[in-house]
């Protein structure tokens, strides 16, 4: 059996955090690096446009059910968008869309940007589209067009979604290397 000293120990404490830390670190990482992208993003203007006054609003899938989750896509012709976030309260969506004035010359093709709703109950929802034009401080979320959208049942016998075969693989291997990781730098007899 080994005695250590008190300075020993606190140095191999030390040593087993700063390891733990250095297996950590880099899912970490990843995880600040992906995250945005699960976000709202920026784009060209995609999904079924909706009958609405002005402006872009579309919706994938086209005809959602209520087991759907909705990606709303909004956008102005005249506006270069910045950032958008949809909230839900009953049977209204309230997109609002930051977004700077393209003040001169032709506007570019319409950038639309997206957020994820739901899975929302069946229903018919209003989706408002607000606008905070980023280059006029001051001024609030101004209501610039509104739309309707039909949200049908799921079928409850619809298949469950599951990962792919590649999807599966990869997830094998992720877990390993943390298994690995932790197996590695684990202290032994702890």
């Amino acid at each position: 059996m080994r005695q250590f000293s008190a300075v020993v120990g606190i140095a191999e404490y030390r040593y087993h955090i700063r390891m733990r830390f250095r297996m950590i670190l880099p899912f970490a990482i990843l995880a600040f690096i992906v995250t945005p992208w699960a976000m709202a993003q920026i784009g060209p203007c995609t999904g079924t446009p909706l009958p609405n006054l002005g402006g872009f609003i579309g919706v994938e899938p086209g005809s959602p059910t209520s087991g759907d989750t909705v990606t709303i896509s909004v956008g102005l012709t005249t506006y270069d968008p910045v950032s958008v976030v949809a909230d839900v309260t009953g049977n209204v969506i309230n997109v609002t869309l930051s977004a700077n004035l393209i003040p001169v010359g032709v506007p570019p093709p319409a950038k639309c940007g997206t957020a994820l709703v739901g899975p929302l109950s069946s229903g018919t929802y209003t989706i408002n589209l607000y606008l905070i034009a980023l280059t006029a401080p001051g001024s609030g979320p101004v209501l610039r067009s509104s739309a309707s959208l039909a949200v049908t049942p799921a079928d409850a016998f619809a298949p469950i979604p599951t990962n792919t075969s590649m999807g599966l693989v990869l997830l094998a291997l992720f877990l390993g290397a943390v298994a690995w990781y932790y197996l590695r730098f684990t202290p032994r007899g702890r």
